[in-house]
């Protein structure tokens, strides 16, 4: 099958949107599919939409207009010529932007997303404060894209009850269809004792406020009284100018696993680390997650948004409340210690290509039933 991926930004990058169009598409070819990127789609509409709402910021306006009918309409047209021109099979689109009901893209198509516009507003911070005719037309839209296609694929359990809530009248079938990793290791992997002298937990985030990165070093400070020697090392994203880090804090910055000795020093670090930790204040997924658990880590993570998804509390890691360092740091000291805690399984961790096949399988059953509705 010749299988679209559609997304806003090239899909075949690892920059675009957390690496996930461009897994995706390394799961069809592992699956023996032919994997086709559709996109950017509208590139030059939606920058100049990004570029609207950051002067509409800057006079202390906060808006989103990338969402307004005549862009969805024209990244679908580019959805539906991308099906014409490749012979696509099927299209798999993570992104809301590029669909309408108005717009028929001649092929089966699926949403694989991770949340919905209202469990964004006023939780990520570009959602945050908008104004009420803003959110109304991007619930408008949103509810216009899930209209119009043949599944809705959520990657959390978070993600489909905020569907069932918000858009109760969408008759679209939905399901939980988890994201993979899209930095593993190699199959048949098994964790070993870690490379590390001493106890050393791993982060990786792109935005320090938001993925709780001061909230970590808090922690892991309470967490020395029992661990010593415990050290923590963050990747993604550097602290606000004039902060003062401990010593026992390493800053990496953003590593392009793209980059073949930048994916070797972040594999390093995941073969290394003696516990993953992700104490985000806002998540929709939490990718990294995955990609952790893949290396057989033990995880914290917050009680928010789709990260209750990824990781079994008590079991293959520990929650907490958001900003709570003392119970994080508490967390911090049993998973550095596995105490009670079983390592997750690498071959357990939900996969990209699985969860293809579970999304090509339900649009296989509508079709052969005659569900289908692509227009």
């Amino acid at each position: 099958m010749r299988i679209g991926v559609a997304a806003i930004g090239d899909p075949a990058l690892r920059s675009t949107w957390s690496g996930i169009p461009a897994a995706i598409m390394a799961a069809a070819t592992s699956l023996g599919h032919e994997p086709v990127a559709v996109g950017p789609l509208n590139a030059a509409g939606f920058r100049c939409a990004g570029r609207a709402a950051r002067g509409a910021r800057v006079f202390g306006q906060h808006v989103q207009f990338d969402r307004i009918g005549v862009l969805r309409r024209a990244a679908a047209r580019e959805v539906r010529r991308g099906v014409e021109h490749d012979s696509l099979s099927a299209v798999i689109s993570v992104t809301s932007l590029a669909l309408s009901d108005r717009v028929s893209v001649g092929a089966p198509l699926a949403l694989w997303t991770d949340a919905i516009v209202p469990l964004m507003v006023d939780y990520y911070p570009q959602f945050t404060g908008l104004p009420n005719w803003n959110v109304q037309g991007m619930m408008r839209a949103e509810r216009e894209a899930l209209a119009s296609v043949d599944l809705i694929a959520l990657a959390s359990q978070w993600a489909l009850d905020g569907l069932r809530t918000h858009y109760p009248e969408v008759s679209t079938p939905a399901l939980v269809v988890p994201f993979g990793p899209s930095l593993s290791p190699e199959p048949g992997y098994q964790r070993t004792e870690s490379e590390s002298e001493s106890p050393m937990v791993l982060s990786v985030g792109v935005d320090w406020h938001r993925k709780g990165m001061d909230t970590l070093v808090e922690a892991a400070g309470i967490a020395r009284d029992a661990l010593p020697d415990l050290r923590v090392e963050i990747v993604g994203c550097t602290p606000p100018p004039g902060s003062a880090l401990p010593p026992w804090v390493r800053i990496h910055g953003r590593l392009d696993p793209s980059s073949p000795t930048q994916r070797e020093q972040l594999e390093h670090l995941f073969r290394s680390a003696s516990a993953f930790a992700l104490l985000s204040r806002a998540e929709c997924a939490g990718l990294v997650l995955a990609e952790a658990a893949s290396y057989g880590l033990l995880s914290v993570g917050t009680r928010t948004g789709g990260i209750p998804s990824m990781v079994n509390d008590g079991v293959t890691g520990l929650l907490v409340e958001v900003g709570d360092a003392r119970a994080a740091a508490d967390a911090v000291v049993r998973v550095c210690s596995s105490s009670g805690l079983a390592a997750p399984d690498p071959s357990a961790v939900p996969t990209f290509a699985a969860g293809l096949t579970t999304i090509l399988g339900a649009l296989s059953y509508q079709s052969a039933s005659g569900q289908p509705r692509t227009g």
